[in-house]
Order: C-alpha cells, then sequence, then structure tokens
C-alpha cells in the first residue's frame, strides 16, 4: 500500500499527465464551488481541487470512521479512503454526490477490514487503548500527509509546563466526560440504526442517498433513523 507522500508524488504525476493529456483543462480563474465539480476538476489534473475537497470532508470522515472501527485501525484506513479517492478519480460520475460516493468508498473498507481482521461491527468503547475514537477531527492522527506543502496534519503543542497548556487539559476532560455517554450510547444501537445515524450525521445523506448506499428503500432507512434518534434520546434522559 502507498504510504501518504507516495500516493501525493504519483498523483502529482499522473496530474501532469492528465493536465497534458484531457480536453476539459481548468481554466485558472474558473470558480468551482460544489463537490461535484471539484472532483471533476481534480480528475482534470487539479491537485487545488482535491485540496479543497479534503478540506471540507475530513473531519466528519475521520469522526464516521472513529466511530465504526478500532483506533488501532482508524489512521490506516482514513489514508486508503483517499487514496482510493485519487486512483478512482476517473470513474467518478456527478449523477451521483461526491458525499455519497466517499461515504460509499468509506462503507466499503470498513466491510472488508472487519472481513479481513474479525472485527465485531459494534466498537468496543471499554477495549479501546486510546482516545482518538471520540474526535471527530484527524489533527494529529498519525501526519498522514507530512511533507507535502498540500496536507499538512498536524498540531503544535505549546509548553506542557505553562498555564494555558493546564487549562485546555481542564477543558479538554470535561468535554471528554460529557461526550463519553452519548458515546456509549451510540455504539449500544443495533449496527444498521447506528449506521443510519452517522451517515445522516456526518456524512450530511439525505435519506434517500442512505437507502442507496446501504441497500434498503428509503422508508427502511427512515424508520433506522427514526429509531436511532428516539433510542439516543432515551439514553441521553430525553435531552
Amino acid at each position: 500500500m502507498l504510504d501518504g507522500v507516495a500516493a501525493i508524488q504519483m498523483t502529482n504525476t499522473s496530474a501532469l499527465y492528465l493536465n497534458a493529456m484531457s480536453n476539459s483543462v481548468v481554466q485558472p480563474n474558473t470558480v468551482i464551488d460544489t463537490d461535484e465539480a471539484l472532483m471533476l476538476a481534480f480528475a482534470a489534473g487539479d491537485m487545488t481541487a482535491f485540496d479543497e475537497l479534503y478540506a471540507r470532508h475530513r473531519h466528519n470522515l475521520y469522526a464516521f470512521l472513529a466511530r465504526e472501527i478500532p483506533a488501532a485501525y482508524l489512521d490506516n484506513l482514513f489514508q486508503d479512503i483517499w487514496v482510493r479517492v485519487m486512483r478512482s478519480r476517473m470513474s467518478y460520475q456527478t449523477k451521483v454526490s461526491f458525499r455519497a460516493w466517499l461515504f460509499q468508498i468509506a462503507r466499503n473498507l470498513i466491510i472488508d477490514l472487519r472481513r479481513e481482521k474479525s472485527l465485531p461491527v459494534v466498537r468496543d468503547l471499554a477495549s479501546a487503548k486510546d482516545d482518538r475514537g471520540l474526535s471527530a477531527d484527524p489533527e494529529g492522527a498519525s501526519n498522514l500527509w507530512r511533507g507535502s506543502t498540500n496536507f499538512q496534519v498536524g498540531v503544535t503543542h505549546g509548553n506542557p509546563g505553562t498555564d494555558k497548556t493546564s487549562c485546555r487539559s481542564d477543558q479538554t476532560l470535561a468535554a471528554k466526560q460529557e461526550i463519553l455517554p452519548f458515546e456509549r450510547a451510540l455504539a449500544s444501537l443495533p449496527p444498521p440504526q447506528r449506521e443510519t445515524f452517522l451517515l445522516r450525521e456526518h456524512a450530511g445523506l439525505s435519506l434517500e442517498e442512505i437507502a442507496r448506499l446501504t441497500g434498503v428503500n428509503a422508508e427502511t432507512a427512515k424508520s433506522r433513523l427514526r429509531y436511532a434518534l428516539n433510542k439516543l434520546m432515551a439514553a441521553l434522559g430525553g435531552v
């Protein structure tokens, strides 16, 4: 498997070829704002379009993965998904939203990982060795794209002895104490309901898109989401 830097280098080489061969070169002053237009621009060789897609979707994608798989596999799978996006750029069609396409890739790789590693469908919070699964942010995950000017992933830490750092640690601890009950309630949901909730919450997919992605009808997707919301509210005391 290619590491992040190798993948970027490969893609930069491909971009030069695509720029030379494509009949639909993106003009420098063209305003591109939709995900779908950005993906087409990337397929035509515009690496800045990929940078923008990554910036838009990395946080929600990471949060989705963190609630579906053990932390030990999180960073590698996050990287694999973006490498798959790069490799599959020429096959993307705008009849499917980029978000639905991205999370379909993620879902397929999650299924493959579970099968390969014989992982349970429900992530075991109690056995997690760290708390990265509680974060909705890939910052500091594993410096995935370090070395590339396009992908600077990491956190600059302050002096551990400063009062500012201690205050931040206290705030982080308080946030974790608030998050844990929700995480436990989420993990207790039946897998189809949890997946539907996460695809709605993190991917922002419509019920129709979730139904197509998971292979059920729209009414089933709607029922799963309703049951998930009701159970989460009940588990959290109706809040």
